[in-house]
């Protein structure tokens, strides 16, 4: 009688040692060709999520200077050039201009004891970039609409805004402009 525990013993089941480095050396081909494609379309990612927040932090700020009935501006830290990113970082801070504390209300200048309401830090190696249009000041009134001080012009598409903020990264040709219009409303275009 047979035993059938011997056979498979015995058997030539399984891979051989050439057979494995193959597979492998396939496998690396694979992934040196798509980890550029990947990386790329990760530093893609990283500049729509910050633009995203951007969007979200300044739809915020109109809120909270209505809810707060006072000013609330956004002072923007860029580190590109005009033409986009020369380095990667930057950030942004957002604060109530209510005249807390023996500041000045309405000066678009934190001072006295002023809250900080947020403030963000963008990555410095290899991410996001920010930078934006007509200085480094973008706010709210009390009535949600932007500061006086903002001169309109013309963007791009032709719509009349009063400020923008871009974000770019030095891996990608990927860059989103967040604009506020004249009468308050924020939108996000790919550029």
């Amino acid at each position: 009688m047979k035993n059938p525990g011997k056979n498979l013993l015995n058997s030539n089941l399984g891979f051989t040692l050439i057979e494995i480095i193959v597979v492998i050396v396939i496998i690396g081909i694979l992934l040196g060709i798509a980890y550029p494609f990947f990386a790329t379309w990760l530093a893609n990612i990283n500049v729509q999520t910050v633009s995203r927040q951007v969007q979200l932090d300044l739809m915020w700020a109109k809120a909270e200077a209505i809810s707060l009935n006072s000013n609330v501006v956004m002072v923007v830290n860029a580190v590109g050039g005009p033409g986009g990113c020369a380095v990667s970082g930057g950030s942004y801070t957002i604060f109530a201009d209510n005249g807390a504390g023996g500041g000045t209300a309405g000066d678009n200048i934190q001072n006295g004891t002023e809250p900080t309401l947020k403030t963000v830090i963008l990555p410095a190696t290899g991410g996001p970039c920010v930078n934006t249009s007509q200085g480094q000041l973008i706010g709210f009134t009390s009535r949600g609409l932007p500061l006086s001080g903002m001169t309109p012009f013309l963007d791009a598409n032709g719509n009349q805004i009063v400020g923008s903020i871009s974000i770019a990264s030095t891996k990608t040709t990927e860059k989103f402009t967040t604009s506020i219009k004249v009468a308050g409303s924020i939108t996000t275009q790919a550029q």
